[in-house]
């Protein structure tokens, strides 16, 4: 493989990984905001 396309993979790659990135941090930011919206619902549950 050519320096050329190594770049090209490597840049391929790694647009690859931050997108990975984001999304997770997105998924927990989700997931914590459905476990703050159910801890919601049982305190109210309980009242």
């Amino acid at each position: 493989m050519s320096a050329r396309q190594q770049e090209f993979f490597r840049q391929k790659l790694e647009t690859w990984r931050e997108d990975l990135v984001e999304e997770s941090k997105q998924t927990i930011d989700n997931l914590r905001e459905e476990v703050r919206d159910v801890g919601d619902e049982a305190e109210r549950a309980t009242r």
